[in-house]
């Protein structure tokens, strides 16, 4: 419905670019393979959430994982329901992999009792509330994982805090998705909805490393002011959105924002470039027209591991899937035969360590085993921030623009 935008269309336009917006509005299927993961774990973290909720206590391991499987087999048996869109039923590789990051996400956070989850609130041209589907004046519609009232208080005072969390299943949020437009969204939504309280808090939970990102913001501190500040953001947004598609299809540009659109098989803007891959002068068209390739050859590779999962896919001059191959890898007892060479040697526990070259991933390892328990976490966190240092490296690839203070 063109003039009303849902916070996941602004943050396509964001993420890759408005041309995005313009293919997702003709109805052009996207590929969505790549999200399938993050879509089951959010599916399982909703179903646990509405299974606490009803027992109104913390469920237990065994209970948790029944709730789990059974969202699974919806899941493969019918799909899930998106705005009211059905969807294809989802692969079992997928739905497993999404139920692995749900479940360790809550061996170490288990919900408690209390969180509305997955709720659809629509905001009208003035940022007011209205209905989600047929509001009157809807402008912006959201969808909020999981939003808690709590009531917090030490010895020395008391304080209400709306809190509003977002799960993201990439392996890159960072704390910078604290400030992304379609969070801005969330928050002036459930402000406006569940407001006023002493403190929002946003937060951002990375299933994949189990880190919470957070920002606290006090109504004392102006917080009523910054709420209306995003939403000036936000319905500038909207009626720049508006301007464009007044005036034609919404533009395209081309560039890093293709490596994370799910439209970029579909894009013609991005296939010319491909097309005129040998035309390329300038270190600007090569650098877009990398990132084009990437894009395309990973949406290719998503599919394909799918194709040539059984047997591989045969070409003219060979074949593309997956091979079998041989290599060397140390037997269970190996370690316990070089430290007993290494100390026999004369050598110590210093350079056995050095000379195993362990890394940031052995450490973390060792940790678990180290801090086994739920509660353990802080402790784990603790010592093995005490372990690490930061190191400055050169990486090759396309990054986002560095913001100018």
């Amino acid at each position: 419905m063109i003039g009303v935008y849902h916070a996941t269309a602004i943050s396509l336009v964001s993420r890759c670019c408005p041309f995005a917006l313009e293919l997702q509005e003709r109805g052009v299927p996207a590929d969505r393979s790549v999200y399938q993961v993050g879509i089951a774990a959010h599916a399982i973290l909703e179903g646990v959430s509405l299974c606490t909720n009803e027992c109104n206590r913390e469920l237990t391991p065994e209970e948790v994982n029944v709730a789990a499987l059974g969202v699974c087999e919806r899941l493969m048996s019918v799909g899930r329901s998106y705005d009211g869109k059905g969807e294809p039923p989802m692969s079992p590789e997928s739905v497993f992999a999404g139920q692995e990051v749900a479940l360790a996400w809550l061996m170490w956070n288990p919900i408690q009792p209390g969180g509305k989850v997955e709720l659809g609130l629509g905001l009208d041209g003035q940022g007011q509330p209205c209905d989600y589907w047929k509001g009157e004046g809807l402008k912006v519609r959201t969808i909020l994982d999981e939003v808690r009232i709590i009531r917090e208080s030490d010895e020395e005072s008391s304080r209400t805090v709306l809190a509003v969390r977002d799960y993201k299943s990439a392996w890159s949020t960072s704390d910078e998705e604290l400030d992304t437009l379609q969070r801005r969204i969330q928050a002036v939504a459930a402000w406006r909805y569940f407001g006023p309280a002493d403190v929002l808090r946003l937060e951002v939970a990375n299933l994949r490393l189990g880190k919470v990102y957070t920002r606290e913001i006090y109504r004392e501190d102006g917080l009523d002011e910054q709420i209306n500040a995003w939403w000036t953001h936000i319905a500038a947004t909207c009626r720049a959105l508006d301007a464009q598609k007044a005036i034609g299809p919404r533009p395209a540009a081309p560039g890093r924002g293709c490596l994370s659109c799910q439209y970029v098989g579909a894009c013609e803007h991005a296939s010319d470039f491909m097309e005129r891959a040998g035309m390329h002068r300038t270190p600007e068209q090569r650098a877009i027209a990398f990132c084009v390739a990437a894009a395309v050859k990973e949406e290719l590779a998503e599919q394909l591991r799918i194709d040539a999962d059984e047997q591989p896919v045969k070409i003219a001059d060979g074949e593309v899937g997956y091979r079998a191959k041989d290599r060397q890898k140390l037997k269970p007892d190996a370690y316990v035969d070089l430290w007993g060479t290494w100390s026999a040697s004369g050598g110590g526990p210093d350079g056995f360590a050095k000379g195993l070259k362990l890394t940031k991933a052995n450490a973390e390892a060792v940790a678990k085993l180290l801090y086994p328990e739920r509660g353990q976490k802080k402790d784990r966190d603790a010592w093995l921030a005490e372990l690490m240092e930061p190191e400055n490296v050169r990486e090759f690839g396309a990054w986002p623009a560095e913001e100018k203070s």
